[in-house]
């Protein structure tokens, strides 16, 4: 499970056991209060006999048998979030590591990593191959290996995650976004993040700046700042040849290595933003390995933005009749 999903999978288990808590609390006030009636009724011809302390109902409705009770309760509210939390939370802690370990190491049937273990020394990080199958090939090349797979959403929309270019694949990674016709980048890291490397620098950061990248020209001729939502919006002036592209290069600053945006305002934004790209070629999307805040902004994020507009769409059309 890569950094960024573990840290969603931990706030949303905080938040659902916030509400575990929250319906704990009502279940054993209902039951307590059902249980003091019924030892009211039962004891009101020897009330003035009943000497048992107030706690004993209190103890009873809090036994070990409430918590068979308590499941059943919840069940009621049919949420099948609450329930997997349930679940979850009566693993030991030994279990979910274990679990976590063995989904790292999980290989889906069919997939294989030939060019990956080939060129080894193209790869940021040893423990994260690229899969053959989804693989860019890069053409017209010595090398056709890069560490970038292309993905297709369940909507159609076309993404490249890759990971962040090392100093020795930028003139790769330039190669691939001509070949692959890419007029949109998405960088969801800094460069440097404490004091490692986490991305090689590609392109400009100064207006009027020209990188010259293996005779791929690269020069940034403007730039926007969203400080409010954490990204920055560069438009980046490529000649290669007797070509001249215009690529448009986002980069959002503001999510953590291995965790979370704790604002999800930016990240909502910056998808308003890539909807707004008019070109039907693939947007690429890297972080530095390139498989957790690039994974989960395009599996997660994006399905369920796509989602939320299309509802949101539908609510409007209806409320329109």
């Amino acid at each position: 499970m890569p950094g960024a999903i573990k840290a969603i999978y931990i706030r949303r288990l905080t938040d659902l056991s916030g509400a575990r808590i929250h319906l704990r609390k009502i279940f054993h006030e209902d039951r307590r209060k059902s249980i003091k009636n019924a030892t009211q009724k039962t004891n009101m011809k020897k009330q003035r006999m009943y000497c048992s302390p107030v706690s004993t109902w209190r103890e009873e409705a809090e036994d070990t048998n409430s918590e068979d009770e308590f499941e059943d309760y919840l069940k009621k509210f049919d949420e099948p979030r609450l329930a997997w939390m349930s679940r979850t939370l009566d693993k030991s802690v030994a279990y979910q590591v274990r679990c976590f370990l063995q989904n790292r190491k999980y290989k889906a049937p069919g997939i294989t990593t030939i060019a990956s273990d080939a060129n080894k020394y193209k790869n940021r990080y040893d423990d994260i191959p690229c899969v053959d199958q989804s693989r860019v090939i890069l053409r017209g090349k010595h090398s056709d290996y890069i560490h970038a797979n292309h993905v297709i959403t369940p909507s159609g929309r076309r993404f490249i995650c890759a990971q962040g270019p090392t100093r020795n694949t930028v003139v790769d990674f330039w190669h691939m976004i001509l070949q692959e016709n890419c007029r949109t980048i998405l960088m969801l890291c800094n460069n440097y993040e404490g004091e490692v490397e986490k991305v090689a620098n590609y392109c400009p950061s100064s207006a009027g700046t020209t990188f010259d990248i293996c005779n791929i020209f690269v020069t940034l001729s403007s730039r926007k700042v969203f400080a409010e939502f954490g990204f920055t919006v560069s438009q980046l002036d490529v000649q290669a040849g007797l070509a001249n592209i215009k690529i448009r290069h986002i980069h959002f600053t503001k999510w953590p290595d291995h965790s979370a945006p704790v604002d999800v305002e930016g990240i909502i934004e910056l998808h308003r933003v890539l909807l707004d790209n008019p070109s039907l070629s693939p947007v690429l999307v890297h972080c530095s390995a390139g498989v957790g805040r690039t994974c989960t902004f395009v599996g997660n994020f994006s399905q369920i933005l796509e989602e939320l507009v299309d509802q949101l769409t539908s609510l409007m059309q209806d409320n329109a009749r």
